[in-house]
């Protein structure tokens, strides 16, 4: 595999949206192109947090015949056992984040 261009949004999280995240937006633009096979992250959260957001971007990118790769979540999705992994990592990832807030806004009690 040929590593043909990086896309680093350092500091910028992966729960904002597509218009907050520049780096994010010069790699969906580079699909629409069809520029890659293969679209590289270190993780699912990197592409996005919200399930919404998550799912429009792989099928963004799915629309184009381009596949995913997750290294740390080891998904390869080239296969449909895959591509229904990936859906079902993006649902523990929302479920998570709506976790965290709530342990910030309802503080243990003593």
């Amino acid at each position: 595999m040929e590593v043909v261009q990086e896309f680093v949004g350092r500091s910028i999280s992966g729960a904002k949206g597509r218009k907050e995240r520049p780096q994010l937006d010069a790699m969906l633009k580079g699909v629409a192109r069809k520029d890659f096979d293969i679209v590289a992250s270190w993780s699912v959260d990197r592409l996005g947090r919200s399930l919404i957001d998550l799912v429009n971007t792989f099928q963004q990118i799915h629309s184009t015949g381009i596949d995913l790769y997750f290294h740390q979540q080891g998904i390869n999705t080239t296969t449909p056992a895959e591509k229904a992994l990936f859906v079902m990592m993006g649902v523990f990832g929302c479920w998570s984040g709506t976790r965290r807030r709530r342990i910030k806004v309802e503080p243990r009690p003593p």
